[in-house]
C-alpha cells in the first residue's frame, strides 16, 4: 500500500512534511496561497550579534511543516520544490492527532522563561501538567535537566523540551524499577 493510499479520500487529517532546512515559513506561505492549510510552530529566540541583540524567528521543529489535507491534495504538496517527503515510519504515514497539534501551538506560546525549583522527578515517571496552557498533557518523563522536562510526542517520535513551574506538574506514577 502506497503512502498516498493511506490518506483518507473523504476527510482531512494532519500530517508532517519533511522540507528543506530554513524553508519552513516559505513553504507554509506557498501552501496557504494554494488554499492548503499548513502550519509551522515558530519560536522567537534572542540572538547575540557583534552589533547587538536581535530576536529571530525559527521553526520549533526544523525541516518539518504540518499540513491538514485529504488525499486529493497529496501530490500537490509532494510536488512543491521545498518538500522532500511526508513523515512516515516503516512505510506507514504518520497521522498527527489534533491534540498533539494543539500542544505544539501551546508550547510555542509558552516558551518564555519559567523557573523551576528543587523537584524530584525520575526518568520514566508518568507526569501530568495540571495548570497553564499545557493543562492535561500527560506523558512519560524522558529527561529532566537544567529545569527542563523532555516530553515525547508519540506520533512524531520526537521529544520536546519545555519549561514548566514545578507547581504545575503532578507525578501520576513513579517509574517502574527493574529488578
Amino acid at each position: 500500500m502506497s503512502i498516498k493510499d493511506q490518506i483518507p479520500v473523504d476527510r482531512k487529517c494532519w500530517y508532517a512534511v519533511k522540507c528543506k532546512y530554513r524553508c519552513e515559513k516559505r513553504l507554509v506561505k506557498d501552501l496557504q496561497n494554494q488554499g492548503i492549510m499548513a502550519y509551522v510552530p515558530i519560536q522567537k529566540k534572542l540572538r547575540q550579534y557583534a552589533s547587538g541583540r536581535k530576536y529571530s524567528e525559527c521553526a520549533l521543529i526544523h525541516s518539518h511543516v504540518f499540513v491538514y489535507i485529504k488525499q486529493s491534495e497529496y501530490l500537490e504538496i509532494l510536488n512543491h520544490v521545498h518538500v522532500y517527503s511526508f513523515l512516515h515510519f516503516s512505510g506507514n504515514i504518520c497521522t498527527i492527532p489534533p491534540l498533539e497539534m494543539d500542544i505544539l501551538k501551546r508550547v510555542v506560546g509558552e516558551c518564555q522563561g519559567m523557573a523551576i525549583d528543587n523537584c524530584v522527578y525520575n526518568k520514566g515517571d508518568e507526569v501530568e501538567i495540571i495548570a497553564g496552557e499545557l493543562t492535561g498533557l500527560k506523558g512519560q518523563l524522558i529527561e529532566s535537566t537544567n529545569h527542563n522536562f523532555k516530553i515525547e510526542l508519540i506520533s512524531l517520535g520526537m521529544g520536546l523540551f519545555i519549561n514548566v513551574e514545578p507547581k504545575y506538574i503532578v507525578k501520576i506514577r513513579s517509574a517502574r524499577k527493574v529488578a
